[in-house]
Formats: structure tokens, C-alpha cells, sequence
């Protein structure tokens, strides 16, 4: 429990991931519209790639290694290969909308987009939109929990989570939770689910379902 190295990865670094095929930290620089590779076992940054707008968050392919990030001010989502270290495709099945947290479900090639109010899910092998269900407002983080198939979004500015199941989208119910709560996390081994609750200092577990 403590800081073994600081690594330079680039100004006001933002979103962060990991993609365990290679071993690698993803590095969103928003202001630098740049992705930057970190090497786990170096502790270094050992590439980057330039997108075409401004990054939000990302998520990451076990699978493959793509990783796909949000490009909030373009309305797209970037796919990034990390073994190139390139920009393989740009997705358009949906018509998002300021798109910001993302969950990947490897298991039906579903990309989940948090949208403006919705909840946009994307075919990623066909690049067609699977239709959206709504959520509520400043969403931040989504997460799934493949255990119990349900997908979670963080909704800072409604103050909630919206729970969505993943398989037949949809809407399972809302927990609330408290104002600026955007960051989330999910354990599917307890189906807990932590919550950030930055204006109390606190961290909220709640229990899916």
C-alpha cells in the first residue's frame, strides 16, 4: 500500500484501463486528444496514439486487446488496437450523443455507450445499433457484472443507478444513491457494487440485484 513509481504519462491524464493480453495501461490525455501504453512490468510509457477528438472513458476487449474509447466532442466511439497501437475503426451503429462511460460484454460482442439520457448498445462485429433504453442524467462510469448479466450507469446529475439487463436490454430498476455519484465499481464474485460519494468523503455498497 504504497507508491512504488511515479510514471510521466502526459498532461492532465483522465480515464485510465488495463488490458491483460498485453500487459498494458491505457493512458486517456484528454487535452492531448492522445491515448499513452504504459507497460506494466517496465513502468514506463511505451507508445500512444493520436485520436480524433477528445477522450472519455474506455473499455477494454480481454480478448482481443482493442480497447474502445468514447470520443466525447466527436460523438463516436474510437476502437484501438493496442498491439499496433492504431485507430482500427471508428463505430457509427448508434447515433450517440456525447457518449462518456462504456462495458464491453465479450460474450455477446456488445458494446453499452452511456449517451445523452440513454443507454446505447452497439453490435461490435456488425457495427449496428441494437437500440438504447433509457437512463438518467450526468452519467459518468458504466459497469457490467457478468454474473448476474446486469449492466450498471452511474448517474451523477439524477443521483441514481440505472441497472439494465444486458441480454434482453431491459430496464431492471434504479438505486439511489446521492448528488455527483459517477464513479462505480462492480464485484461479480459478491455482485457488490461500490459507489463514489464524493461529497461525503464515503464509498456506498449496494448489493445486484
Amino acid at each position: 500500500m504504497r507508491v512504488v513509481k511515479l510514471i510521466p504519462a502526459g498532461a492532465a491524464p483522465d480515464a485510465i484501463a488495463y488490458d491483460p493480453l498485453h500487459d498494458v495501461v491505457v493512458v486517456a490525455l484528454p487535452a492531448a486528444h492522445r491515448l499513452a501504453f504504459v507497460d506494466r512490468s517496465l513502468r514506463r510509457v511505451v507508445g500512444a496514439v493520436s485520436l480524433p477528438g477528445t477522450p472519455e472513458l474506455m473499455a477494454v476487449d480481454a480478448g482481443t486487446g482493442q480497447v474502445f474509447t468514447a470520443i466525447n466532442d466527436r460523438d463516436q466511439i474510437a476502437v484501438v488496437d493496442d498491439s499496433s497501437q492504431q485507430v482500427t475503426t471508428v463505430l457509427r451503429g448508434c447515433a450517440i450523443k456525447a457518449p462518456t462511460g462504456l462495458a464491453y460484454d465479450s460474450d455477446q460482442n456488445r458494446l453499452f455507450v452511456a449517451d445523452h439520457l440513454v443507454m446505447s448498445v452497439i453490435d461490435v462485429l456488425l457495427d449496428r445499433c441494437l437500440g438504447s433504453v433509457d437512463i438518467g442524467s450526468g452519467t459518468d462510469q458504466v459497469a457490467l457484472n457478468p454474473h448476474t448479466h446486469h449492466l450498471l450507469a452511474a448517474n451523477a446529475g439524477s443521483r441514481n443507478i440505472s441497472v439494465i439487463d444486458a441480454v434482453s436490454l431491459k430496464p431492471v430498476g434504479v438505486a439511489g444513491t446521492g448528488p455527483r455519484a459517477g464513479s462505480l465499481a462492480v464485484d461479480p464474485s459478491t455482485d457488490r457494487v461500490y459507489v463514489a460519494l464524493p461529497l461525503s468523503g464515503s464509498i456506498a455498497i449496494l448489493h445486484d440485484p
